[in-house]
């Protein structure tokens, strides 16, 4: 396997467990709780992690030099969070949420990439927003 689908494997087989887990919380586990308990595993894992991978210019001067965007990313890491649990415990179902959720976030990205980073919009491109567009009817309907 080519370090280039290597990433992709390990994100869909990351995912899966994300999901059995978010779909597994025991429902009467106040959400907030259950976030202070994962994002407890998660510093651990990262410390161990840092370990096998640490910076080349130190953890003190990586920590200075995070900017915006990690910030960004973790206030929207609770909302994925807090999102897919609610979605879970209102009854929506393991096999269709992640890819409905999925869809939608492609379709919501499609103008800030070709906007913001210059992204082309094929053919090819518009025929899966037009299939992903309908998906979204489907699987968003009881």
């Amino acid at each position: 396997m080519t370090a280039y689908y290597l990433p992709v494997v390990v994100a869909v087989a990351a995912n899966v467990l994300y999901h059995l887990a978010q779909k597994s919380i025991n429902s009467n586990l106040n959400p907030i709780v259950a976030l202070v308990a994962t994002y407890l595993v998660a510093l651990i894992a990262c410390g161990i992690a840092y370990l096998f991978l640490p910076s080349k210019e130190g953890l003190t001067v990586g920590l200075r030099s995070i900017g915006w965007a990690p910030i960004l990313l973790g206030v929207a890491v609770v909302g994925v969070e807090i999102g897919y649990l609610w979605a879970y415990r209102s009854g929506w179902n393991l096999s269709s949420t992640a890819l409905l959720v999925s869809i939608a976030v492609t379709v919501a990205l499609v103008p800030i990439g070709l906007l913001a980073f210059h992204e082309r919009l094929t053919y090819q491109k518009i025929i899966g927003l037009v299939l992903g567009l309908a998906s979204i009817v489907l699987l968003g309907t009881k």
